[in-house]
């Protein structure tokens, strides 16, 4: 059975050559989206936020899951391409736009979500890579989260979400995400799935968000994870108390003696679990990071 899709005639009759400023790396192996598309989660959504769909392939896909499909596309000949291929469908809402706008999520894109909210809805993208960190962090910071993220990205970029303690890939985006969320590996994705090739291998991740993450500030705890991970080789007395001011600094303290965490420890080294008490405690002592962490 042929599993990859006819990418170059469909773009070449719309005069397309992907752009690698974008990061327009198609996957097109069906075999790979269909595991995208085959996540159970799904099956309890009626939106789904689809970023860069460029051809559309995935897009197809995901319409056949019954639910609306978003689809979030800042090239304009992409655009015309989508318009072509699902204009008139009424499960299909095209916005010309970046995802991104100063670097956190497009209010035009938020504005256009929050009437799916209370009914479900999800993200499922193979994500550009320069794009990808951002995206998945600044979705964990919604008032309303989706139920579930599925989302094709660079393999390290994978590896980092799915980091543990001690580990090279643990990191703050490791934090950030598993403070909120379990994440899962569904797939590696070999290069020669995307057209054109990228020069790197990826991987297709789920993420599902936690019913209760027990975080009662999560803008303070990302300020504070930011912080420590800043300076990562260094301990977290030498690196993040010292550049704390003074009367926070002791405050901070309070709360590592509070919880039994010893700040000689590194970032790296501390479990979710920490994070998560460290922050919600030094809350309460008034360590607000408005240092700028």
């Amino acid at each position: 059975m042929e599993t990859t899709l006819p990418i170059a005639k469909l773009l070449a009759r719309y005069g397309i050559r992907p752009t690698k400023r974008l990061g327009q790396h198609f996957l097109v192996d069906r075999r790979y989206l269909d595991k995208i598309v085959q996540t159970h989660e799904l099956s309890d959504v009626k939106t789904i936020l689809e970023v860069g769909p460029g051809p559309g392939n995935l897009t197809e896909l995901l319409l056949q899951t019954g639910a609306g499909v978003l689809a979030v596309e800042v090239d304009a000949r992409f655009v015309r391409l989508l318009d072509d291929r699902f204009a008139g469908r009424p499960d299909f809402t095209l916005c010309q736009t970046d995802i991104l706008q100063s670097g956190e999520l497009n209010p035009r894109v938020i504005s256009t979500l929050q009437e799916s909210w209370e009914k479900g809805w999800a993200l499922v993208s193979n994500l550009p890579y320069q794009v990808a960190t951002t995206v998945i962090v600044e979705m964990m910071y919604l008032p309303v989260m989706p139920k579930v993220m599925c989302v094709t990205i660079q393999k390290e970029v994978a590896r980092r979400l799915l980091g543990r303690p001690g580990s090279k890939d643990y990191s703050a985006l490791t934090v950030l995400v598993q403070s909120f969320a379990s994440v899962q590996l569904v797939c590696t994705v070999p290069s020669g799935a995307f057209w054109p090739r990228p020069a790197v291998d990826s991987a297709t991740v789920k993420i599902v968000p936690k019913r209760e993450s027990g975080i009662k500030a999560p803008q303070h705890l990302r300020k504070m994870v930011n912080l420590m991970f800043r300076h990562r080789r260094k301990t977290l007395r030498s690196g993040f108390l010292k550049v704390l001011p003074e009367e926070q600094k002791l405050q901070a303290e309070k709360a590592f003696q509070q919880l039994g965490t010893d700040p000689s420890a590194r970032a790296e080294q501390l479990e979710i679990g920490d994070f998560i008490g460290l922050s919600n405690t030094m809350l309460e002592l008034g360590v607000n990071f408005s240092i700028g962490g």
